[in-house]
């Protein structure tokens, strides 16, 4: 899942998040933001318990082409 418009409601964003693995299953969630909403997402982690890093990435940044080729590891 990606988010490009992060929503402001918690419950919200784990709901889209979660279509990203079912049934056990592993899932990538992305969330692409402007400066002015760091602090608004940074609320929104809090509220749900996580604690991920906010790299800063640029258009340029070959790590958003890796993306398009991200396979989830099997489960057994």
């Amino acid at each position: 899942v990606i988010h490009f418009d992060p929503p402001e409601d918690h419950k919200a964003y784990l709901h889209r998040s979660g279509r990203t693995a079912r049934a056990g299953e592993s899932g990538l969630v992305v969330t692409l933001l402007l400066w002015d909403q760091e602090l608004e997402v940074k609320r929104l982690q809090k509220r749900l318990g996580l604690d991920q890093p906010m790299p800063e990435v640029f258009s340029n940044n070959p790590i958003l082409a890796d993306l398009t080729n991200w396979e989830p590891t099997a489960t057994v």
